[in-house]
């Protein structure tokens, strides 16, 4: 026997309502790449370093590269915390909207309903979903966009592709399954 949703219901609408939240999250997903290039900038300055010293150049320019690596790592765990920052708490916010929601809904409930369930199953139920959602919406989407960024990073003869990809949503979910592949 199938039963049937009722209207609205699915990912979609708490998709819809934690994108509520735009510029809190553009600010996040901005960090994401800058981050990423702040990781690749460090990782470059002493491959060039060490290039260096290994041509015989001496090790009069390690003066330099430690301050620019300094730098650097000063910017990457300001965009990395920035990122953390801005969607985690973006996800909470969405949780605490959404669990408040539930409270109401539930408690405009009939007193049968109350009667019938057991209270401790529904609440428990009902805050791990919202946990999931919570978890799935916020770091999870912001740990799938630091993977895909590190992807089309590694893959520069890809570079098109992924940022074809980045501009349409429907194929991102392909997107990762095809360069995950290759």
């Amino acid at each position: 026997m199938k039963t049937e949703e009722p209207e609205g219901a699915g990912l979609g609408r708490f998709a819809r309502r934690f994108l509520r939240h735009k510029k809190r999250l553009a600010l996040g997903f901005t960090a994401i790449p800058l981050a990423q290039l702040g990781d690749v900038g460090i990782t470059l300055l002493i491959r060039d370093a060490l290039n260096k010293i290994e041509a015989g150049e001496g090790d009069g320019h390690l003066k330099a590269t430690f301050g620019m690596v300094i730098g650097l790592a000063v910017l990457y765990g300001l965009f990395r915390f920035a990122q953390r920052w801005y969607i985690v708490s973006t996800s909470r916010s969405f949780e605490r909207e959404l669990k408040q929601d539930l409270f109401d809904r539930l408690s405009n409930l009939s007193f049968n309903f109350h009667d019938k369930s057991r209270s401790g199953d529904v609440v428990s139920r009902a805050t791990s979903d919202v946990e999931n959602l919570r978890m799935f919406l916020g770091p999870g989407m912001m740990y799938c966009g630091g993977a895909f960024v590190a992807h089309c990073n590694r893959h520069r003869r890809n570079a098109a592709f992924c940022q074809h990809q980045c501009h349409n949503p429907a194929g991102s979910s392909a997107t990762i399954l095809v360069c995950t592949t290759n």
